[in-house]
């Protein structure tokens, strides 16, 4: 007992760091799915890792954070900006969409591989993310996350018919609602925020999981749009916690274990609520 406990003290920080990405990241992939957008959940993440291992290649360092984040996040963002919509005069197809999409998750996994194999540090580093191996996550990382995720909850919350009508019925706002650019913007970058966080501090394995397992698993079993936020982030919440605990316990990578966890809370849901 007493080496589990000091195990979970020195994982401390990257277990608080998951947990809060576990709270945020599947809404946002809920959102994601209810706006026909799941697919960016899939596609984005392997495009920042590709940017993350171009810099490291590039010579930036692993630890450095901020430089990190940055690139990723632009490339991220400008993806988002630049991918077509599903409303207005420049609307294309959805399957033009998904085929972009796919590309891109082709493309990003390509480059990181390639560049894994040009630099043994690079190999290392992503080696670690990919295997689930996250603990490297120090306080400050810690603390950042945690207020950056309760601001984006108190908006969430205040905004959320807003954010609703957005997900629902996007050509219906974009009539009625004179700053829907500025809504467009704001909901990408807050996609862009979370993804690039994701992939730089919890890796690009866990991040994806995130946004896809809890919204497939909640969305037909979910009453109302609320219920779906709600209990996709606590499948996510109760994976993640439920995955370290075990990963401590028998020593196998943090991040792979919370993945197979929250498969398995999203089943105990589905059957639960399909049973009530």
């Amino acid at each position: 007992m007493d080496e589990f406990l000091l195990t979970l003290s020195f994982i401390f920080a990257p277990f608080v760091t998951a947990v809060t990405f576990a709270f945020v990241t599947p809404p946002l992939g809920a959102t994601l799915s209810l706006r026909n957008e799941i697919l960016l959940g899939i596609a984005l993440p392997p495009v920042g890792s590709a940017v993350i291992a171009g810099a490291m290649l590039a010579g930036v360092p692993p630890d450095a954070t901020i430089p990190l984040y940055v690139l990723a996040a632009v490339a991220i963002f400008l993806i988002m900006i630049l991918l077509p919509l599903n409303v207005g005069k420049k609307r294309i197809s959805m399957r033009r969409r998904e085929l972009i999409l796919a590309a891109l998750f082709c493309i990003g996994n390509t480059l990181t591989l390639i560049f894994m194999a040009l630099s043994p540090p690079v190999e290392s580093h992503f080696k670690n993310l990919l295997q689930g191996e996250i603990l490297a996550v120090n306080n400050i990382e810690m603390i950042i996350t945690i207020v950056v995720a309760l601001v984006l909850l108190v908006i969430g919350i205040k905004f959320r018919g807003v954010l609703f009508a957005y997900s629902l019925d996007e050509e219906g706002l974009k009539i009625k609602e004179k700053s829907y650019n500025t809504i467009t913007i704001l909901y990408r970058a807050t996609a862009t925020l979370i993804i690039t966080g994701g992939i730089v501090l919890i890796g690009p394995l866990l991040t994806t999981s995130l946004l896809i397992i809890p919204a497939f698993f909640t969305e037909q079993r979910s009453r109302g749009l609320e219920h779906f936020m709600i209990t996709s982030s606590i499948v996510g919440v109760a994976g993640t916690i439920a995955g370290f605990l075990i990963s401590v316990k028998t020593d196998l990578p943090p991040a792979t274990v919370a993945v197979c966890a929250i498969i398995v809370c999203g089943i105990g849901f589905h059957f639960i609520a399909k049973n009530r």
